[in-house]
């Protein structure tokens, strides 16, 4: 989706309908009234670190084209990618579990756009608004499972099923990767 630009460059926010994020566009109207004038329009190139293991989030993001790693960490050198995020999700989950640490590393894998909500403010929204908790937790529910089945294939299944299982996972994501 392209988006107007206003005079200064940024990007003015679409209506609810226009959003190609999953979440956004299916928020209800008053649960969306409440995000919106926190969100900001942002480019997500490649290798753009969304979430720092040990450091306070300080946005939750929004994808409305490209893909996002969540990657863990035991040191240097020993690492892992556990899920993926493209424009049917969010970053910045445990937000909603009442932290504002990272406990793994995300970044952008392939370019595209998105919306990004600062960390307090997103808070603020769902202490106003049951509904969005419940709607954002219910997001938070789908990406925990992802992440749990995707530890499980990268423990018991050889190289080339786990690359046809991230393929397939990839491919689920409608405007995952962007070509340039």
């Amino acid at each position: 989706m392209r988006h107007a630009r206003a005079p200064t460059g940024k990007r003015l926010a679409p209506t609810q309908k226009a959003f190609a994020n999953e979440i956004l566009a299916g928020l209800s109207a008053s649960d969306f009234a409440l995000l919106q004038p926190a969100l900001s329009a942002i480019d997500l190139p490649v290798r753009r670190q969304l979430e720092i293991r040990n450091r306070k989030i300080e946005h939750a993001y929004f994808l409305e084209s490209g893909l996002a790693s969540v990657v863990v960490s035991a040191g240097a050198h020993q690492s892992i990618e556990v899920g993926i995020i493209g424009s049917e999700g969010m970053t910045g989950s445990v937000l909603l579990l009442e932290s504002d640490r990272a406990t793994h590393e995300t970044f952008i894998q392939g370019a595209g756009h998105g919306w990004r909500v600062a960390a307090d403010d997103l808070k603020l929204a769902v202490e106003k608004s049951p509904t969005l908790r419940r709607s954002l937790l219910r997001y938070t529910y789908t990406l925990f499972t992802q992440l749990e089945y995707t530890a499980l294939a990268n423990g018991r299944y050889n190289t080339e099923e786990r690359l046809a299982r991230w393929l397939l996972m990839a491919d689920d994501r409608p405007r995952a990767i962007q070509s340039t």
